[in-house]
């Protein structure tokens, strides 16, 4: 059975992770339909605006930055990784960590 996002509380230790993972799963219905559509840095800003419209203040980029934490877009597929200092956590499609600098995920 695959886990569910409350039972994944129980490896997220990030509170900003799971905020950015609620908003997505949340708002991203309508984000989703035109993502394939939108160039990468409208998407980008796109997801940055939605998270900024539920108080989630971080930094969407296309490529890594020298200052964490930020949202990386990843495309094709879709996949949005947020990035602390010395963590990285999946937070689109699903909630799950990963280990950096290759954003492989962990598996639990």
């Amino acid at each position: 059975m695959a886990p569910t996002l409350s039972s994944k509380l129980d490896f997220v230790d990030s509170p900003l992770a799971l905020q950015v993972s609620i908003v997505l799963r949340n708002r991203m219905k309508e984000l989703l339909a035109e993502a394939e559509k939108l160039p990468p840095a409208a998407l980008a800003e796109r997801i940055y605006e939605l998270l900024r419209r539920s108080d989630v203040n971080v930094e969407v980029t296309l490529e890594p930055i020298a200052t964490p934490p930020y949202l990386l877009v990843h495309r094709n597929p879709l996949r949005l990784i947020l990035v602390l200092r010395g963590k990285a956590y999946q937070v689109w499609p699903e909630l799950a960590p990963l280990r950096p600098p290759g954003f492989e995920l962990i598996r639990i």
